[in-house]
């Protein structure tokens, strides 16, 4: 019986250990993106983009305008061009409303694809960090030590509450957020796809750290890359860029 407990207690105590090394870990990386208080001011963001997205076996250029504003207003148009046809590609998110559209026309959205557009606002509020600290709203595990190229890195496996798993890799040197792996929808739907993002040549914009250069693959192949070209942080944002009327 005394070794029963003695097990026990061993067990206790090792998951207590990683549940601090994990705390240990996200608090390191808030401080690394900014600071605690500079990312909770960051609630609304707008960003420009620009780079070659592969869809259907073409690669296109394209120029994306994106905004945010926590916890669930998230907008994207993309702008884009197919065998001489130009293409407006519109997504935005406002609270239980989604809507899509093509060159201003609304298009119909399944329930598969309307779940996977309000998951880009789970994914963008994690890279934030600190909201993991939640734990009535986030399950966060630390994985094995890995790697994301030739440079080490640390790795978080988190759970929302109402949401599919997603991995979190550190650089252990900056501890800065370098990669994202979660299981994505691509383009048109049709099942599910391991995404792999990548986030590099970080940036401080308004007290922030941010990655300037993006690449996704969907099962290893390049879907999108691109470089931002403007961002900024701000408390609030116009609503209007979140209208989702026809």
């Amino acid at each position: 019986m005394k070794r029963i407990l003695l097990a026990f207690t061993l067990v206790a105590f090792a998951a207590d250990a990683r549940a601090d090394e994990t705390t240990d870990n996200l608090k390191k990386a808030i401080e690394a993106h900014g600071g605690e208080a500079a990312l909770k001011k960051a609630k609304a963001g707008e960003f420009t983009m620009g780079g070659d997205m592969n869809v259907l076996g073409a690669t296109l250029k394209y120029k994306a305008e994106v905004a945010y504003m926590l916890p669930d207003k998230y907008s994207m148009t993309i702008d884009t061009e197919l065998m001489g046809m130009k293409l407006v590609i519109g997504q935005v998110v406002n609270g239980d409303k989604v809507k899509t559209s093509l060159n201003g026309a609304s298009q119909k959205i399944g329930d598969a694809e309307k779940a996977e557009l309000k998951a880009a606002l789970t994914t963008q509020e994690m890279t934030f960090i600190y909201p993991l600290l939640d734990a009535k709203r986030f399950t966060v595990k630390t994985e094995k030590d890995a790697k994301v190229g030739e440079d080490p890195v640390w790795v978080i496996a988190v759970t929302p509450k109402d949401g599919k798993e997603v991995k979190l890799y550190f650089d252990i040197k900056t501890n800065l957020l370098v990669k994202m792996t979660r299981k994505g929808m691509p383009p048109g739907g049709g099942g599910e796809v391991d995404e792999a993002s990548v986030f590099s040549d970080y940036k401080k914009v308004d007290g922030i750290q941010t990655p300037m250069t993006l690449k996704v693959t969907h099962d290893g192949e390049k879907f999108i890359s691109g470089k931002v070209t403007e961002a900024k942080y701000s408390e609030k944002i116009d609503e209007k860029k979140f209208n989702t009327a026809d």
